[in-house]
């Protein structure tokens, strides 16, 4: 699914049903310069930052139970180094994972996490109790991400 069948999805539950989803404002220049800034050895593909400018993070399905709803799209200011992210800043994890690795989602469980290779391009299903495994991968395109994300959203499209 490409970035704007995914956006109009949201949107159009968003109107039907007000609240479904929770769409952050799309990213700024300023925004990216201060991520890369941050994170110089990390280029981030360009089909990711056009969705970013267009939403800077989301989330499904939110609720007063599960405020942070069933995924979460990171916005760029909390995307990081994979094991700080998923194992709370413990390091004794980082020999897992190559430093290329980031977190692009959170969830409310911490049971399954969208992880970009930026050295790669490879976008894995990550487990933090597993770690990451080649079996994981879901693709090598930010519409393969989306459609990672929308299975677990329950998210219908045509």
């Amino acid at each position: 699914m490409d970035a704007d069948e995914f956006l109009g999805l949201l949107i159009a539950e968003n109107s039907s049903r007000p609240g479904s989803h929770q769409l952050d404002p799309g990213l700024t220049d300023d925004e990216l310069v201060a991520w890369q800034n941050e994170h110089r050895e990390t280029a981030l593909p360009e089909d990711l930052i056009a969705f970013l400018r267009q939403c800077n993070g989301f989330r499904l399905y939110p609720d007063p139970d599960t405020p942070n709803g069933c995924v979460r799209l990171l916005p760029l200011r909390e995307i990081d180094y994979a094991p700080r992210l998923l194992y709370g800043g413990n390091t004794s994890c980082d020999e897992s994972y190559p430093s290329s690795t980031i977190a692009l989602t959170d969830d409310p469980d911490s049971a399954q996490h969208l992880i970009l290779d930026t050295a790669t391009g490879a976008y894995f299903d990550v487990d933090p109790i597993a770690g990451l495994e080649d079996d994981g991968i879901v693709g090598f395109t930010w519409c393969n991400a989306l459609d990672w994300i929308a299975e677990r959203g329950e998210l219908r499209h045509n």
